[in-house]
């Protein structure tokens, strides 16, 4: 994309350069007429795709969330310890040792409520939760 904007970028801007770039001419042939729509599709295409891109960065890399959190003028919420990870969900919380105790007997009654059970699905729950959901997916044939 940096390349594209270095290539198509021009030597100066005057209105009329403005208005090739960014209007529909009509009256081309084909071949000028293609070559004209992609410049102007081009020209009108880069701010929603920049908004995506940045959009993207943000949600992806920690460090841009926390720099935009500081542009608002607030702290971040959370530790920023994984991309997309869940508040309180940073560093300090993943030093914390998992206990499974009682994850074989939850799979096991988990599997008996079906005869034909063919894989159980379920999230780890956090440290204050009382319950587990699951889904378990049957074997249809």
């Amino acid at each position: 994309m940096i390349t594209g904007i270095y290539l198509w970028w021009p030597q100066t801007w005057t209105r009329r350069i403005v208005r090739m770039i960014a209007c529909f001419r009509l009256g081309l042939n084909p071949k000028e007429r293609d070559y004209h729509w992609h410049h102007v599709l081009g020209f009108w295409c880069t701010m929603p795709l920049v908004l995506v891109i940045a959009s993207g960065v943000v949600i992806s890399f920690p460090w841009a969330s926390n720099l935009v959190f500081r542009l608002a003028g607030s702290e971040p919420s959370f530790l920023s310890g994984r991309p997309g990870g869940r508040p309180g969900m940073g560093r300090a919380m993943a030093q914390v040792p998992l206990q499974l105790e009682g994850l074989n007997k939850f799979v096991q009654n988990a599997g008996n409520q079906t005869q034909d059970c063919q894989s159980i699905h379920f999230r780890l729950p956090r440290a204050n939760d009382k319950t587990v959901a699951c889904t378990i997916m049957r074997d249809w044939r």
